[in-house]
Formats: structure tokens, C-alpha cells, sequence
């Protein structure tokens, strides 16, 4: 099923609507920067982080793609002050994952129980309100359609794009890069400016921890 192209603006908006929620901030722009599935960033564990020439690599492994390859991703510079932070928050509390598991009595107010020891997978009504605040329909794998359609149009070639963000040639041939006429401009729209846009705002809203 072909992806819905998410503008500029409308990834700026699902990020005001987190209310600088930390983890649902990074999971959007693991999303868009990296092209990552919502479980294969939910299951990041910290010995999947690779660290060689000054380079920051992600490997995840076979059984947590949909296609069952693994596969070794590159963190982009945009993503790295943030994601660096999370594993070495994650690692300061003895933990295993990237994301914790937070969890907080069903309609409570008060924060939630942190545990670094297990993953933060119970994401989704998170993710809900957070579209409903920002008024934008989209699925979460709509943003790893956009990382994957803007390298495509910057450039990148297919096999590469394809293995960026695991999936098959075939498939991001067929689906990825349909390119609709009244889209056309805002697909070749370069990554950087609303990589800075994200990171400019990021700066200013300092996150908290719990669920968005």
C-alpha cells in the first residue's frame, strides 16, 4: 500500500502536538530521518549501537525487520545529540533498551514507572493523541515513506534507499516513489530544512519522559 506524503509542516506539527515529549519525539524522527518501522526503533536494544570513525551506526537485527534481514543503519547528524542522549540515560539506569517501558495505572495522572530493562512498545494511544492534537491523518509508517521518497529524489540510489530503510527494491520501486503531479514539489524538497526546522524546535522544547 502506497505511502501518504506528510509535508514539511505537517512533520513540525505531530512534533509540537508531543508537548516536547522526549521518546515520542525521537520515535517520530527516527520515522522520518532514518525510515524505521515503529518496532524496529521500539526494540533498539544498547548493543545494537555501533560507534567507529567518529560514526554513529544502528544494527538491527533480522527478527525485528518485516523482511527478516538485518541490516546496519547510519544516524543522521540531525538525530544524533538527541539519540545519544537516550542511550546514555538508558545506560546510566542499568538498561538494556533504547526506549523504556513506562507504565502508569489505567486513566492516572502521575508519571508512570520507568523500566530500562524491557522495551517501550505500548506507544500507540500515545501516538494517537498525538495525531489528533496535531489534526494530521497519517499512519506512522507514512514518515518512513517520506525519508525513503525524499533520498530517492535527492538522488540516493534505489539499492542503497532500499537497504536504508528495509525493504526491497521491487517494492520501493512500486510503492515508495509513486510520485503524484500535485506532489511532485514537495518530494524533491531537499532534507535539510526540515531537519533543521525539527532540531531548531527540539532545542527549545526539552522533553519529558512519560507517554505524550
Amino acid at each position: 500500500k502506497a505511502g501518504r506524503f506528510i509535508t514539511d509542516s505537517e512533520i513540525i506539527k505531530l512534533i509540537e502536538a508531543t508537548n516536547g515529549n522526549f521518546y515520542s519525539i525521537l520515535r517520530i524522527e527516527a520515522g522520518y530521518l532514518m525510515g524505521m518501522r515503529k518496532t524496529e526503533f521500539n526494540l533498539i536494544e544498547l548493543s545494537h549501537f555501533e560507534f567507529k570513525d567518529n560514526k554513529v551506526f544502528i544494527n538491527i537485527p533480522a527478527e525485528n525487520t518485516k523482511i527478516r534481514k538485518a541490516r546496519r543503519v547510519p544516524v543522521p547528524q540531525a538525530l544524533l545529540s538527541r539519540l545519544m542522549e537516550a542511550y546514555e540515560v538508558s545506560k546510566s539506569n542499568n538498561g538494556r533498551y533504547l526506549i523504556p517501558s513506562i507504565t502508569r495505572p489505567k486513566g492516572s495522572t502521575k508519571e508512570g514507572v520507568i523500566d530500562y530493562s524491557n522495551p517501550g512498545t505500548s506507544w500507540d494511544a500515545s501516538w494517537r493523541r498525538i495525531k489528533k492534537r496535531a489534526n494530521v491523518k497519517c499512519r506512522f509508517h507514512d514518515l518512513k515513506y517520506v525519508c525513503a521518497t525524499k533520498l530517492i529524489h535527492k538522488g540516493v540510489p534505489t539499492p542503497i534507499v532500499a537497504k536504508y530503510v528495509g525493504t526491497s527494491e521491487e517494492v520501493l520501486n512500486k510503492i515508495y516513489i509513486q510520485a503524484n503531479s500535485d506532489s511532485e514539489d514537495r518530494f524533491i524538497t531537499a532534507l535539510n530544512p526540515v531537519t533543521n526546522s525539527v532540531t531548531s524546535l527540539n532545542r527549545a522544547k526539552r522533553g519529558e519522559v512519560n507517554n505524550a
